[in-house]
């Protein structure tokens, strides 16, 4: 037995070998913090099985292997590259199934908080949901600045057949130009018209856009409203989306609209992924209670009103009179979900716990080393797909997976995205290079 050999004790479990002294082995096993120091006559050798990820075309795998060798999450495989996260990916589902809520991701830095919210974002599209993503960031999308947040997940609407960057075109175009949608119960004050333009008047369709999406000039609304009434539509005025900080009740309400329409196109609803909310406690104190107000108003429109930890009157709208006339919910049950990320902070924590009435979030950890040699198989398994040749023997993948799990346990490694970073690039030089070049760089 050498250093990285996996083993299996008939009390502990499986564990993998960390010093050989003798006859006596020191152990890390899987599910226990401390080492355990035992003879090797207590231990039964356990070969390392062989990784199969779902079926994945080569391009995928490769586009994958970019992404991770960047350090980014790699949409094509986030969930084949996640590992120990079961009961967080329940309970994503959990909120999928529901088919509407709001949940929060939390943990540490290097937890892998965004890969969380990519996986959700993945399981979502799976389930034939559209997914809306938006990063805050304090200067461009701030929370505190409902319209860019709205802009921003429009930009970033993806479709189950892998549209991204078309908006809320191809949603429309699945809606009938109906008296109903136009005029009727289902209309809608921003929608209708976009619907209107999409079926009656395609010169002016991308104007209208524009001016919904959040995109357009502010005096833009009037010339629209007007070209659309030459054409015949009779729906609801349209009115200007100006970059007020107090309409989150708009920003809700054009959510609720886009989720129920895209349930009657024949998708689930509406999946809001936002990542780095972190940024809330960067704000100033002004800037800060916007923030909170526009979260508050997302919770109004994805829960209902018992699981609030707040009174929905006593939240301020802002805009002119007909703005804060305008309902925070579409209908009573649009199906509007969202899931969001937080580093653990006091100052954000009690944020939620004024929102949300059960802010039990779902809780991330730092990924230990038995995790990181997990994901040290997982990117090989990739790398094979994306490389058929590459054929390592059982030895070169105990190298490697033995410096991983030892540069995590000794805490040089400070996310899993910097584990799976320095996976690839020693697939990459095995690959290009040769085993003796990436197994010395591997030792070095």
């Amino acid at each position: 037995m050498s250093p990285g050999d996996r083993v299996f004790h008939p009390i502990f479990g499986h564990g993998t070998i960390q010093r050989v002294q003798g006859r006596m082995t020191e152990v890390q096993f899987d599910d226990h913090a401390p080492t355990f120091r035992m003879t090797q006559a207590d231990l039964v050798p356990v070969e390392a099985p062989e990784l199969a990820l779902p079926p994945m075309h080569p391009d995928d795998a490769v586009q994958a292997l970019e992404a991770l060798r960047l350090g980014v999450v790699p949409a094509t495989a986030a969930a084949a590259m996640t590992v120990r996260r079961d009961n967080q990916i329940d309970a994503i589902h959990g909120l999928l199934g529901c088919g509407s809520g709001l949940r929060v991701v939390r943990g540490p830095y290097g937890s892998g908080k965004t890969h969380m919210l990519e996986v959700g974002s993945a399981e979502a599209l799976a389930a034939n949901w559209l997914v809306a993503t938006a990063t805050f960031d304090p200067q461009d999308i701030s929370p505190s600045h409902p319209i860019r947040i709205y802009g921003a997940l429009i930009r970033g609407l993806r479709y189950p057949s892998g549209e991204v960057g078309s908006g809320l075109l191809p949603l429309l175009e699945k809606i009938p130009a109906d008296a109903d949608h136009l005029v009727g119960t289902r209309s809608h004050r921003w929608l209708s018209a976009a619907l209107f333009a999409v079926h009656n008047a395609p010169d002016l369709v991308y104007r209208v856009l524009d001016l919904i999406e959040g995109q357009a000039p502010l005096e833009a609304h009037t010339q629209v409203y007007q070209a659309l009434r030459q054409r015949g539509y009779r729906g609801p005025k349209l009115y200007m989306l100006r970059d007020v900080r107090t309409i989150g009740q708009i920003v809700a309400y054009l959510l609720g609209g886009i989720a129920s329409w895209a349930k009657e196109a024949g998708y689930q609803g509406l999946f809001l992924v936002l990542d780095e909310a972190e940024f809330v406690d960067r704000l100033g104190s002004a800037d800060r209670l916007l923030a909170k107000h526009m979260l508050s108003f997302l919770a109004m429109a994805t829960l209902p009103e018992d699981k609030l930890a707040f009174d929905p009157e006593d939240l301020h709208r802002g805009g002119h009179e007909v703005h804060r006339r305008i309902p925070v919910r579409f209908t009573d049950d649009q199906p509007l979900a969202a899931i969001t990320a937080f580093t653990p902070n006091p100052a954000i924590d009690e944020v939620l716990s004024q929102i949300l009435k059960d802010d039990s979030p779902i809780e991330l950890d730092v990924l230990g080393h038995s995790a990181a040699e997990e994901l040290a198989d997982r990117v090989l398994a990739l790398v094979r797909i994306a490389h058929p040749h590459v054929d390592p023997p059982s030895t070169d993948r105990r190298v490697i997976r033995q410096i991983v799990g030892h540069l995590a346990r000794r805490h040089e490694l400070e996310s899993t995205r910097d584990i799976a970073k320095v996976i690839v690039t020693l697939w990459d030089l095995y690959r290009l290079r040769g085993p003796e070049v990436a197994l010395h760089a591997a030792r070095s």
